[in-house]
Parts: structure tokens; C-alpha cells; sequence
């Protein structure tokens, strides 16, 4: 399977547009619009926004060769009547135009991505807002946790709302009592189990804290998660063949630029090497190691990071897209978006929704079943050619990121299950190594 990199063409009255274009940067205006249709990007909005954009520049009588912070903020002011797709659109062809005069030699201002005009965002939830009798020692248990390496950046929203209920009793600052751990804790109508479960755990630690620093503090019993009946969609051969030519044949002129590249190599990425969804979009191009296939995923699940190589045709798709869209290191992410920092993963997840319908897959198949049908294809053809089950495992393990075989056993069940035929391969030789019961969670 090869990737469809051809182009959308001007018509004839789009060119025309062009040979409009008289201003002091009208030149490069129009070597602006041929050099992104020669990379097969779509300009067919763009040329109608250098229209006014090249009209404005008349109007305000800009220096030749240059764009100034001023003249730039100017024209990219939100129209009080105006859409925010029309917006978002104008905003990022005079940003691309920007990048692409700074990398003809210009000294030039690019208007920012929103990431890049807001400042830093914290990974952690601001904890100095507590503001019950409770509060010093939420902020400290939060401190701890995080002083002793761990990421607690989901869990002080529930501390937050915990902190919000006690205000609304009267404790004393330096107890916990059951009845209000109970309390708060209690299952909730319509509430999800492991939300339910998330809540206990966090709300146990901390009267394990209070506890062990000397004060008088109710530890909430350990609840135990339920089993799941999900069972994760594996991707037959042939739903993964059509997948991927319906792929590569959309029709993509109604996207944002270079999206022609991104959506057909992510998932080529998601599909052979079983990455999740978070990992490959936040892959950075310095990550990527094109000459020996190779990507580095850092600070992953489990904060652990590790080295995934690649089938050599995928490394031969990688180095085509690569040339494609990364040749003027203008990106610093390797599947990158131009309307935030990193592409949405519901952006992904709702694309990767109209493939299904288009192919006649069943709805329910998840961008992430990507990552089990990588498991379990992976399990079958090392069983059929003989492999030394016990010694692939661990293999596997440590390439998808589990904290630990037994983590994928559960793929041999379910190995078993599409691939009845290998059933007596286990058994014969590697005894009943199946397990019974499998909980497909998130992995």
C-alpha cells in the first residue's frame, strides 16, 4: 500500500486571482501559492485571503519585503461578524506565508499559534485554592505526592471537589471522619465504576497521609475494581486492507494543509507498531531516527519511555512523508497541527469514525483496537511460524509499553479466539497458558 500524495489544482479563475495580486509582496505571494501546490497542499481559500491580504497591503502602504508585528495584527483582527472557520483559515495562510518569506531569507513577523502567544500552561492544577478547615493538609499531601515523582495531575480536581464539601461542614482542621469519607465517597446514580473507584482511592491516600502524620484520620477500605466485558475489536486482513485504501484514495480538499500526509502515516504508525494514539501525536521529528527506524517515545504511560523500531516499509512510508511536509523544518512535532500544538485526538477518533462507515466496518472499532489488532497479529504469526511463546511475550511487552508480561497475556485468549487454528498450537506446545478470563481496560 502507497500513499496518495497528489495535489488539488487552481482552476483557471483561481489562477486567475493570482495575476490580480499587485502589491510590494505580490511576487512572493504568487511563488507562495505555486511552491505549496507543487507539495500537492490545497490553496483554492488561500488565494481569495492573499487577495485581500494583497489589497490591504496597498491600502496601508507596507514596506516591499517586509511584514511588520503591526501590519500583520492588522489584517489578522477578528471581524465581529465573521466565523471562526473563516477566521482560523485567514489567520493560518498569512502565518505559512510568514514562515515561507522568513525561509527565503526575510526578517519578517509570523503570527503566532495559539500555543505560542499563550504563556506556559502548568501540567498541575493550582492547589493554593483550598478553602476548607482541610486545606494545609491537602496542599501538602499534594506537594508529597508530586515531590516524590508522580504526576497527581488528575487527582486534585477530586481533592478539589472534597475540599468543596467539607466547607460546607463544620470539622475540626486536624481529623477525618468516616461519616463524611462515606459520604463523599458514596457511588453516585449513573456513576461510572472506575470513576467511582478513582475517587475512593484518592480520597484512601490521603487519610493514609493524615494517618501516618500523626493525626486522627478514617482510612477508607480498598475497593476492587470490577471485571469488564468489553472486548476490543481485532482487525481482520482484509478490513485493514480496505481501511487503508479508502485512506489513501479520500478525498482531502476540504482539510487544513497537509493533512493528505498526516492522516494516512499516523495510522500506518498506530497500525504497525501498536502505539497509542497520545504517543504518536506527540511524536516529535527529533524523536523520529529515519536512518535506522526508530521511534523514541518519552514520558509515556507509566512514565516510562522506550524504543520502538519500525518494519523497514515502514520506515520506507516515514522517510516519504518526512520529504513530504518536514523538508523546511518549519515543525516541531512529526504529525503536526496548524490550529494547536499538537492534532486532536478527537479530530483523529472522528475522522477514523467516516473510514469505518465508508468501508463497511462495524462502528464500534476504536482508533485504539489499532494497538490490540497490533498485539494480536503480532501473537499469531509468531505462533505460526513456531515461536517460542514464553520468549515472545516479554518481547511484546516491553514494545507496546505494559509494565509487564502479564499485562499481555490477555492477548493470547483473545489471539485464540480470531485465530481459532492456533488453539492447538498452544496447547500442544505450551500447555494451557490461556487465560480464562480476560479484562480488555485501556491499556
Amino acid at each position: 500500500m502507497t500513499m496518495n500524495y497528489c495535489g488539488n489544482a487552481l482552476s483557471k479563475s483561481q489562477l486567475k486571482v493570482t495575476d490580480t495580486y499587485s502589491s510590494v509582496l505580490s511576487d512572493l505571494l504568487r511563488q507562495f501559492v505555486r511552491r505549496e501546490m507543487q507539495r500537492g497542499i490545497s490553496c483554492k481559500c488561500d488565494v481569495y485571503v492573499f487577495k485581500a491580504f494583497d489589497r490591504f497591503l496597498k491600502e496601508t502602504c507596507a514596506p516591499e519585503n517586509n511584514l511588520t508585528k503591526e501590519i500583520v495584527h492588522a489584517f489578522c483582527t477578528r471581524n465581529s461578524d465573521e466565523s471562526e472557520k473563516t477566521y482560523a483559515n485567514r489567520v493560518s495562510a498569512i502565518r505559512r506565508f510568514g514562515r515561507f518569506m522568513q525561509e527565503v531569507g526575510f526578517d519578517v513577523y509570523v503570527f503566532p499559534t495559539k500555543a505560542e502567544a499563550e504563556p506556559p500552561r502548568t501540567l498541575h492544577r493550582d492547589i493554593t485554592g483550598y478553602t476548607s478547615a482541610l486545606r494545609a493538609h491537602l496542599r501538602q499531601f499534594v506537594e508529597q505526592k508530586r515531590g516524590l515523582g508522580a504526576k497527581y495531575t488528575f487527582e486534585p480536581y477530586i481533592l478539589s471537589a472534597f475540599d468543596r464539601f467539607l466547607t460546607g461542614h463544620s470539622i475540626p482542621p486536624d481529623s477525618l471522619s468516616k461519616e463524611l469519607v462515606e459520604e463523599f465517597c458514596a457511588k453516585r446514580p449513573d456513576e461510572a465504576h472506575a470513576t467511582f473507584v478513582l475517587r475512593g482511592k484518592v480520597i484512601r491516600q490521603f487519610g493514609i497521609y493524615m494517618a501516618q502524620i500523626g493525626y486522627e484520620s478514617f482510612v477508607l477500605p480498598r475497593y476492587h475494581k470490577c471485571q469488564s466485558s468489553f472486548v476490543p475489536h481485532i482487525y481482520s486482513h482484509a478490513e485493514v486492507e480496505r481501511y487503508f485504501e479508502a485512506l489513501d484514495a479520500w478525498n482531502y480538499a476540504q482539510f487544513k494543509p497537509y493533512s493528505r500526509y498526516v492522516y494516512p502515516m499516523i495510522f500506518r504508525v498506530l497500525y504497525g507498531c501498536g502505539l497509542r494514539l497520545s504517543e504518536a501525536t506527540g511524536l516529535r521529528v527529533c524523536d523520529v531516527d529515519l536512518k535506522n527506524g526508530v521511534f523514541k517515545l518519552l514520558n509515556t504511560k507509566f512514565n516510562s519511555e522506550r524504543l520502538v523500531p519500525m518494519s523497514d516499509s515502514l520506515l520506507r512510508e516515514c522517510r516519504n512523508y518526512f520529504n513530504a511536509i518536514h523538508s523546511t523544518g518549519q515543525f516541531e512535532l512529526f504529525f503536526p497541527s496548524y490550529v494547536a500544538d499538537r492534532i486532536s485526538q478527537s479530530t483523529i477518533q472522528s475522522f477514523h469514525k467516516q473510514i469505518l462507515i465508508k468501508v463497511g466496518i462495524p462502528e464500534n472499532a476504536r482508533v485504539h483496537d489499532f494497538r490490540h489488532t497490533f498485539a494480536v497479529h503480532s501473537l499469531n504469526q509468531w505462533v505460526t511460524q513456531g515461536m517460542d511463546i514464553y520468549v515472545c511475550l516479554p518481547v511484546l511487552s516491553k514494545y507496546i509499553g505494559h509494565t509487564g508480561p502479564s499485562s499481555t497475556e490477555r492477548y493470547l485468549r483473545l489471539t485464540a479466539e480470531v485465530f481459532p487454528e492456533v488453539t492447538q498450537t498452544f496447547e500442544q506446545y505450551f500447555g494451557r497458558v490461556i487465560p480464562e478470563e480476560v479484562n480488555f481496560e485501556e491499556d
